[in-house]
């Protein structure tokens, strides 16, 4: 967020929103709506045996509870906005912010809100209308250059600031999802888009086809051909279920389907971990799986995007495919790992420790990045 602020105004914009959300008590007025909502599902459930109706009340009360998270977003906005005024910073940063989060949404997401229709259960109002509500707030307040903005100021405070997706959570380019920290890749058939969230990677393509890519934890002794089976889909097919590898990884695939959408489901497990790779289209022919089957793969140890760099798209598993070591380290390579850092870190330490006593520049091995100097380094001493 701090990458997408341009200025000082904006910085206390984003501040002034918050303050606002905690000084109207929203956080407590929504967890009391919830506590109702659901003490008035139960207490159906209970008195008049009626499970759907108690069902059908939790579905109204989570819409209506999004419908209250937008008000309250608003209440903030424009509480925020005030909150800022008084403290003497320009008004219409937050107006200015939240046109570049828009703006950066649309960018990251080009296929969000395909269909054009309202989201009901959004817990933010849709951007344009915070924007309008924001500027009518900010004209209540001061013309729009009356006040200093700081954009320069704000700028230098934020040089080198890191952005972008924590990569210890994956991130997206182009059509791959790629997750460096367990080392392994998933690249979507031609044509999707990528987003990715906290809770799962989702994506749109051509012809009405998505995918969802998710992880849970599945016990060791379970097979993924009968977890697949347990039940947490619907309409799996029995005759389809299968296991198989993806490049040397223990894996299951099978097919589901519904009234109105078809599945391919893949599984794989990665250390404790189960990946679900669930891949939907409204007509699931044999082109269409095909091109889901071979979206599969993992990067191998010598893959240039487990060193930090994003090379080629992944080749889909084939026979003969190597495995690579396990994305969960084992610990005796785990202990080699740390003995080969405190050797090299003597190593390091002996030539520095040799170069100061016979008066030799210690940069005696540029590649290791000791100091800096013209040729060598940069200006911090250390080396990229």
């Amino acid at each position: 967020m701090l990458a997408l602020i341009n200025d000082v105004s904006e910085f206390a914009a984003v501040l002034g929103h918050e303050i606002a959300h905690v000084s109207a008590r929203h956080a407590s007025q929504r967890e009391d709506q919830v506590r109702t909502s659901e003490l008035v599902a139960v207490m159906r459930a209970r008195l008049l045996n009626d499970m759907a109706g108690a069902e059908a009340r939790r579905e109204a009360a989570r819409v209506s509870l999004a419908s209250f998270s937008r008000t309250q977003e608003l209440e903030a906005d424009v509480i925020g906005v005030a909150l800022v005024a008084k403290a003497g910073y320009d008004p219409y940063g937050a107006s200015r912010f939240l046109q570049t989060m828009d703006r950066n949404a649309t960018l990251r997401s080009p296929v969000r809100n395909a269909e054009g229709g309202p989201d009901f259960m959004a817990s933010h109002p849709s951007t344009p209308e915070r924007i309008r509500e924001a500027i009518l707030a900010a004209r209540q307040h001061m013309a729009p250059e009356g006040r200093p903005r700081d954009r320069e100021r704000y700028l230098r405070a934020i040089e080198g600031i890191t952005f972008g997706d924590d990569p210890r959570q994956g991130f997206v380019r182009d059509r791959s999802f790629i997750h460096p920290r367990l080392g392994f890749t998933v690249t979507a058939p031609e044509g999707f888009t990528l987003e990715n969230s906290r809770s799962a990677v989702t994506g749109l393509g051509p012809n009405e086809m998505a995918i969802r890519l998710d992880v849970v934890r599945v016990q060791a002794n379970q097979s993924l051909t009968s977890y697949l089976s347990s039940g947490w889909i619907d309409g799996l097919s029995e005759t389809t279920v299968e296991a198989v590898t993806v490049n040397g990884f223990q894996a299951a695939t099978a097919v589901a389907r519904g009234s109105d959408w078809s599945f391919r489901i893949f599984v794989v497990r990665f250390g404790s971990e189960v990946y679900r790779i669930i891949y939907a289209a409204r007509d699931l022919n044999g082109e269409v799986d095909a091109s889901f089957r071979t979206s599969q793969a993992d990067p191998g140890p010598d893959d240039p995007r487990r060193r930090g760099r994003h090379g080629a798209d992944l080749r889909p598993p084939h026979a003969g495919s190597r495995p690579r070591r396990g994305a969960v380290p084992r610990p005796q390579r785990a202990f080699r790992r740390r003995a080969a850092a405190r050797r090299r870190a003597g190593q390091i330490r002996g030539r520095v420790k040799t170069a100061i006593q016979v008066g030799r520049d210690p940069c005696v091995r540029p590649r290791l990045g000791l100091c800096s100097s013209p040729e060598r380094g940069n200006d911090k001493g250390i080396r990229p």
